[in-house]
């Protein structure tokens, strides 16, 4: 109870942090200028404190695509379609208008100088996620801000001089706009970024554009000194990922040292105020690399931040950027606990119980304060900075931030669940599948209209029962699942026994608390083997054993199953049921509602079979010669009864031995399914399922009508009767016949 009581806890925690990601999401869409196409940086209540974003993009604009495209993209479709509807429709406004601007426009020239760190790697973040070829204006922008990136953090050690090293923040944010470009970026805008006069040409034949916007002649020496310097070590004979890994390689050394003083700060217990943001996002970048490398100081970094929120804040530290007229920038607490989350998330990290709680408990305060104040001008609602509260503004991008820490908080309380009920089951990594969706062969191949690969790929098909006779491979085609393309999952294997763990008696409280842990989890792959055990045709117990706890088991699974599968089409979840003996499973199971699509798994068929056979004569023996075509016309000769232990099998006696007909066929007779499984007596509601056997077994078209019906089956059975079957297979149809 105290197991089931904890998921609740932590379901109602997250349905908090739900509503209030849909509710912030709600508010965002009023900051959005339609004349622009742009969000403004704040609504307040004295009009010289607002900053509306008139005809320019700002970097309230740049977060606030960052939080809807990127950060809060990573929950579920189902999730946020509905709450992120009209914020995803202006971005997608924002997006063309970016798509069509000069960089004088586009690029932070004027009010924290040309081309600031912070800004220039917010617009470098968030440049990938929009750009398309027809983009040349954005293009020429994005080889701008790059540049600039690259020379400050892929310069060689001591080249920046006497100049403090940049916040940690900014370090993040370059590192993660770094990495991006890594990987969209094409050839061609490495050149552009690497030819320095090429960019200079292409402003100064938008002179005219920078009116008002920059001053010509002070621009010109700033573009000397920043942008124009020598670059023989940064770019000179040095490729794309050399030039990206040199810049992260420095970043990630910034972030550690960042790390390190903050952590040495706090042990020390020294008068220096401590910098929660410093610390955090030196945590992100670290843990956004190779974590092997800084593990240890990463579980002792984030153990000291948490000791450092109260109240729902984190300590102010130093400003992430500063000028000589006094303007000083800060992150605000919101930022920080949402790269907290971040940190903690992470799948490397190996994080004690005890630390997970600190890191909920501590971004829970935060989640508190943000809920119980809140302000709200002129219809407007949301969040200013922490840093410089203002009771009469709210700002977009803080107003972002929280839409984005929501979010993160869903999904740090669904990792909890996710790991609380993991260590309640078999898990398996799909790393370790093998063969993977791509590579898995279609038993299908070439004998059905839809095979078996397509059924399953269907979309909007979350449950399956997968049945077919023993040794099929209905595991591996469920493990493999698991392993397709941008969806990779991890696999959660059930049997009878964790049903029955207690008792028989108990099984139908334990069927219920199965269930609701199994509906506390997402992206994950749920196998259950052998459910002809627990989910027994009620009549056929009736008959053998009245009055058993079974017959009782059903009637309190099914509303389960039906809520189980709806779940499943939310939250990324793919259900396979295993079975050897479909016809003992109550009907009511696999109707529509619980069960989206029935998969019968047979031996391969011969288009199949030969791509098995090829593949693996190639795995083994590397080459292909006269064995492999010899050996390819012996299995055509061969029922499709073989599976795929037995084909391994026997080509491996061919890589070792060489092909010998003779003794090729006397090892393949003892191998295969034999048409016994579905002998009548035995199994006496088998025989749609022995049709379907004995039709991929001797290659027989399916009817078009199909084999549902019995009068159809009947009819199968006199064509099969009529050919010349080898005695097992004569015995069994007439058994069926009679």
């Amino acid at each position: 109870m105290r197991a089931q009581n904890t998921l609740r806890d932590w379901s109602r925690s997250e349905q908090v942090a739900l509503s209030n990601f849909a509710l912030t999401a709600g508010w965002l869409p009023k900051f959005f200028d339609p004349s622009s196409n742009y969000y403004s940086v704040a609504v307040a209540r004295e009009p010289e404190q607002a900053e509306i974003a008139a005809a320019t993009p700002n970097s309230a604009s740049f977060l606030m695509g960052l939080a809807v495209r990127r950060d809060c993209a990573r929950l579920p479709a189902a999730d946020v379609e509905r709450p992120l509807k009209q914020l995803a429709d202006q971005v997608a406004q924002m997006d063309e208008q970016i798509r069509g601007a000069s960089p004088s426009l586009l690029l932070p020239w004027k009010s924290f100088g040309h081309l600031p760190l912070f800004s220039t790697s917010f617009v470098a973040e968030y440049l990938p996620l929009c750009l398309t070829p027809s983009g040349a204006g954005a293009s020429l922008s994005y080889a701008l801000v790059m540049r600039r990136l690259l020379l400050e953090f892929a310069s060689p050690p001591g080249a920046r001089g006497e100049r403090s090293p940049p916040h940690a923040f900014v370090v993040s944010h370059a590192s993660r706009a770094i990495t991006a470009w890594r990987k969209v970026a094409p050839r061609a805008l490495f050149d552009l970024i690497k030819d320095a006069d090429a960019l200079w040409n292409a402003l100064e034949s938008e002179r005219e554009d920078f009116r008002g916007v920059v001053e010509w002649s002070s621009f010109e020496n700033w573009w000397r000194v920043t942008m124009a310097q020598t670059t023989s070590d940064v770019f000179t004979d040095r490729t794309m990922d050399d030039v990206a890994e040199t810049a992260l390689a420095n970043l990630r050394g910034l972030a550690r040292q960042a790390v390190m003083t903050e952590i040495s700060n706090q042990q020390r217990a020294t008068s220096t105020i401590p910098d929660a943001a410093s610390l955090a996002f030196g945590l992100l970048t670290l843990s956004e690399g190779d974590v092997s490398r800084h593990d240890e100081l990463i579980v002792q970094g984030l153990d000291v931040l948490q000791g450092m929120q109260a109240y729902g804040l984190f300590p102010f530290g130093r400003p992430f950027f500063s000028d000589t007229r006094g303007v000083s920038l800060l992150v605000t607490s919101v930022e920080i606990a949402a790269a907290t989350l971040e940190v903690a998330m992470n799948p490397r990290l190996q994080l004690s119980e005890e630390l997970l709680d600190r890191v909920e408990d501590a971004t829970g305060e935060v989640q508190k304060r943000l809920i119980s104040d809140h302000n709200e001008i002129d219809g407007v609602s949301g969040w200013c900075s922490d840093r410089a509260a203002i009771e009469d503004r709210v700002e977009s991008w803080v107003t972002a931030h929280a839409m984005a820490f929501f979010a993160s908080r869903v999904r740090f309380l669904r990792l909890r669940k996710r790991l609380f009920v993991f260590s309640k089951f078999s898990i398996e990594s799909y790393e370790s599948v093998k063969p993977t969706w791509d590579k898995l062969p279609d038993p299908d191949k070439g004998h059905c209209t839809t095979s078996l690969k397509t059924k399953i790929e269907k979309p909007d098909n979350s449950t399956f029962l997968l049945y077919g006779p023993p040794g099929t491979s209905k595991t591996t085609v469920a493990k493999a699942a698991a392993t397709m393309a941008n969806n990779c999952r991890s696999i959660m294997m059930l049997s009878p026994s964790d049903f029955v763990q207690d008792s028989l008696e108990r099984i139908e409280y334990r069927s219920r608390e199965v269930f609701e842990q199994l509906m506390n989890v997402d992206n994950v792959v749920v196998i259950f083997d052998e459910i002809d055990t627990l989910f027994r045709d009620r009549t056929t117990l009736r008959n053998k054993a009245p009055g058993s706890i079974l017959e009782f088991v059903v009637p309190a699974l099914l509303p389960k199953l039906q809520d189980f599968r709806n779940y499943a089409l939310r939250r990324n979840v793919t259900i396979f049921f295993l079975t050897n003996f479909v016809e003992l499973i109550d009907p009511a199971i696999s109707r529509a509602g619980r069960i989206d699509g029935q998969v019968i798994v047979l031996p391969y068929s011969v288009e199949a079979r030969g791509n098995v056979v090829r593949a693996l004569y190639a795995e083994n023996a590397g080459v292909e010669g006269d064995n492999l075509e010899e050996m390819l016309k012996a299995f055509e000769r061969l029922p499709c009864t073989l599976v795929y232990q037995d084909i391994n099998a026997l080509v491996l006696d061919v890589v070792a031995n060489g092909f010998n007909l003779e003794d090729f066929e006397r090892k393949a007779a003892g191998r295969g399914i034999s048409p016994e499984v579905y002998v009548p007596e035995d199994r006496p509601r088998a025989l749609r399922e022995f049709c379907l056997f004995a039709a991929r077994a001797f290659s027989i078209p399916l009817p078009r009508e199909g084999l549902d019906d019995p009068d159809a089956q009947a009819t199968f059975l006199r064509v099969l009767a009529a050919r010349d079957l080898p005695s097992d297979w004569r015995r069994v149809v007439g058994a069926w016949q009679k």
